[in-house]
């Protein structure tokens, strides 16, 4: 049976003296005014390194809080000046809506000043002449010739319409309502207007940038042209002539789209503004 305690005999003997000499010399190596000093050292510095960390998060709160400040002052007064400038965008852009607001109420009020002294002239003309029927012809000729004067009867209407607004080639032009309005002249049309301008010999029809302009006056799609004359004849001759050809070819090439429509009575306004135009720019 084995025995829980070690043999008497193999117990150690006692320790040299020597030994705790040589012990004590190992365990402090180093002098104790030394280690005393370095352990001086050591606390001083400690906190000097901590007073110095605490001084520069300090500074560094300081400057975060300078840099959020000024931040904050700009932005308010950026958040100012574009309120300041959204502010009188509205004022000018309302008081540019009033103006234009009046002009039109003013053009309007003159546009019935114009046409009551056009009847005015007309009755006093009629009265002047009425022992003179040839001369009154010729007046009322002439009036229609330059568009002065309305005119009441059949005709057709041609009604012509933009492809896909972003293809550009499948866009009216000006070209294609001169060529329309030549081949009606030539069909037999008395009185022509597109989009109620009246049309003469003189009217001006032209591209101006994106829209197109009749007299300096714009008009865009779509575009409706027309004609006063004798109905059946004018649509059978309108029929032989190029200008149909072209419109069937801007249909099936450009995807511009047009309807033609024969009417018992068409009326055509007069338009003073047009012919007092046309008179001023001639030669």
């Amino acid at each position: 049976m084995r025995s829980s305690h070690r043999p008497t005999g193999h117990r150690p003997g006692p320790v040299d003296a020597s030994m705790d000499l040589i012990d004590q010399i190992t365990s402090t190596a180093l002098n104790p005014e030394y280690a005393r000093d370095a352990q001086r050292r050591a606390a001083a510095g400690g906190t000097g390194r901590t007073t110095s960390a605490r001084v520069s998060r300090g500074a560094g709160h300081v400057v975060t809080i300078l840099i959020c400040a000024f931040v904050g002052v700009v932005l308010a007064a950026a958040g100012i000046t574009t309120a300041n400038a959204a502010h009188e965008a509205s004022h000018e852009r309302q008081a540019l809506i009033d103006a234009i607001g009046a002009a039109e109420s003013r053009n309007a009020d003159q546009r019935g000043q114009l046409t009551q002294i056009r009847d005015d002239v007309a009755g006093l003309q009629r009265r002047a002449l009425a022992d003179q029927p040839e001369m009154l012809d010729r007046l009322n000729a002439l009036q229609l010739a330059v568009g002065d004067t309305n005119v009441r009867g059949p005709g057709m209407t041609i009604s012509l319409t933009d492809g896909p607004a972003d293809d550009e080639d499948a866009q009216v032009v000006d070209e294609d309502l001169r060529i329309i309005v030549n081949g009606l002249w030539q069909s037999g049309a008395e009185a022509v207007s597109i989009n109620g301008h009246r049309i003469t010999a003189r009217t001006a029809i032209h591209d101006a940038g994106s829209a197109i302009t009749v007299d300096y006056r714009s008009v865009s799609s779509p575009y409706t042209i027309e004609a006063i004359g004798d109905s059946h004849a004018m649509t059978g001759a309108f029929a032989s002539t190029p200008t149909s050809s072209w419109l069937a070819y801007l249909r099936d090439n450009h995807q511009i789209r047009y309807t033609t429509n024969i009417s018992s009575t068409l009326q055509l306004e007069g338009d003073p503004e047009g012919s007092a135009d046309q008179l001023q720019r001639r030669p």
